[in-house]
């Protein structure tokens, strides 16, 4: 069959952006602009199915940028 391998975290791109501002102590402002073409609006999927099988997934998304920060900052 086939199977949704998406995570299923929803963060907004707000959110993401505030969470990163933050960690970084950034002072800046946020440019906000029209969507793009191809620009995925609304992200939202399902993936009981694979889970179901015992597939899980790390939902913790802040401690993964946690770690990209750090990586950029070593």
């Amino acid at each position: 069959g086939t199977f949704n391998c998406a995570s299923a975290i929803q963060v907004s791109i707000q959110e993401l952006a505030d969470f990163v501002i933050k960690k970084m102590s950034h002072t800046g402002e946020i440019e906000y602009e029209d969507w793009k073409p191809g620009d995925i609006i609304n992200f939202d999927v399902n993936n009981s199915a694979i889970r179901n099988l015992g597939m899980t997934f790390n939902r913790d998304w802040k401690s993964v940028v946690c770690d990209v920060i750090d990586s950029m900052n070593n």
